[in-house]
């Protein structure tokens, strides 16, 4: 049953005990009060579930689950369990700053029902050694403003730990995809959906502390970027053709040339750096006037 004004958080996790516990109270020390946490197991092995157990909040859950390796389904487990009119995402290794989900909601209430999607900058952290991060992740991107869908078809520029989404959007956009295909992915597949009923109002500033590790993510696992980008269009064009499919004749062709313009530009720029590369080799010292 929905609690008004309740922000269900889900947190995935799969043996992140170094992270977790700060992933969990910078939730739990939010300056808006009124939330559930969610720990979303993905068969830990390790003493994950004894540091939340530990934590003694009654605000925190733990969802068991056995180990499926995708983060979406822990992530739909979660879904299914909150009881919150909002639904708020964070990976296990990712923070919030203190007044994240108030500065969402006010904004969000302002506008009067639309944006019913909200999601923003964060800032970047390197390494789990690293100091305090102070450099946002989305340079171009550092003022208020909206996300539609064709902004979206370009690029995935939502950072998942910063989306909060209307409880209202669940019934039409479903769960996180579970394809082995989309195993990177999934998220992005799944803005797509949400932006095809409401624009997504992004905050410039940052929302949330990013941990940007790509050995410990599953991005590491991508090796073409291209056919990666198309399974999560073959993933959005089965949603919409079953839920809008009077939308495909316009949305198809747009996907279609974006990602042929992005393939091209991702090939001259391998060219332009190979070729930079075997200049430096072939002229070591420069020219000589």
């Amino acid at each position: 049953m929905q609690d008004k004004g309740l922000v269900s958080v889900i947190i995935p996790t799969w043996n992140r005990e170094r992270d977790l516990a700060h992933a969990i109270r910078s939730a739990l020390t939010q300056t808006y009060r009124n939330l559930e946490v969610l720990v979303c197991d993905d068969g830990s092995t390790d003493t994950s579930r004894d540091l939340v157990e530990q934590i003694g909040d009654a605000r925190v859950r733990w969802i068991e689950g056995a180990h499926a390796g995708l983060p979406s389904v822990p992530r739909n487990r979660g879904m299914r369990a909150a009881r919150g009119e909002w639904i708020a995402f964070m990976d296990s290794d990712d923070t919030w700053l203190e007044d994240k989900l108030a500065r969402q909601l006010v904004r969000m209430s302002a506008a009067g029902g639309m944006p019913r999607a909200s999601c923003g900058n964060a800032l970047r952290r390197i390494g789990p050694e690293s100091p305090a991060p102070d450099a946002p992740l989305l340079l171009a991107q550092t003022e208020d403003t909206e996300l539609p869908l064709s902004d979206l078809m370009q690029s995935n520029s939502v950072v998942t730990s910063t989306v909060v989404l209307h409880r209202s959007l669940l019934p039409a956009i479903g769960e996180f995809p579970t394809s082995r295909g989309l195993k990177v992915g999934e998220d992005y597949a799944y803005w797509l959906r949400a932006a095809s009923l409401t624009p997504f109002a992004f905050h410039g500033a940052a929302l949330a502390s990013y941990a940007d590790i790509p050995a410990a993510s599953v991005r590491a696992s991508v090796r073409n970027e291209t056919l990666a980008k198309l399974r999560v269009y073959r993933d959005y064009f089965g949603w919409l053709s079953v839920s809008y499919p009077h939308r495909l004749a316009t949305v198809l062709p747009l996907c279609l040339f974006l990602e042929s313009r992005n393939a091209l530009l991702r090939r001259w720029w391998r060219l332009r750096n190979r070729l930079g590369l075997l200049r430096r080799r072939l002229f070591p010292q420069g020219r000589q006037r």
